[in-house]
């Protein structure tokens, strides 16, 4: 089994590697991806993950944060298979009392929100 704390460094990497994941597959060349973690006074943690990318509205985000779905970006085929990031971030998120937010707009790039409350965080 896994053994590793809530709050561990191996739970932190595998959360931000799939999210970054996904905003590197669908930032366009050129485009930015950024990275920003804070611990607020109360000791919670949030991790945030933004990107230049395709962007997403309403449905696509529905889409892309279901167990199967995946968001028709209308870029060539090396886009493909991304979809399993934000349903598998959601569950650790879920899994260890956290909460996952997205924010996008079409065309303009996405905004990814891991909030984890102080008792899950080292």
């Amino acid at each position: 089994g896994d053994n590793h704390q809530p709050g561990s460094t191996h739970n932190w990497r595998e959360l931000g590697s799939h999210v970054i994941s996904n905003a590197v597959k669908f930032t366009p060349e050129g485009g930015t991806v950024s990275v920003a973690s804070t611990r607020d006074e109360g000791g919670s943690v949030c991790l945030k993950i933004s990107d230049t990318g395709i962007g997403m509205n309403g449905e696509e985000i529905s889409t892309a944060l279901s167990s199967f779905g995946q968001v028709d970006s209308g870029l060539d085929r090396k886009h493909e298979g991304a979809g399993l990031g934000l349903p598998l971030t959601r569950g650790l998120v879920d899994l260890h009392g956290g909460t996952l937010q997205v924010e996008s707009e079409k065309g303009q790039g996405t905004v990814i929100t891991i909030h984890f409350p102080p008792e899950r965080t080292l």
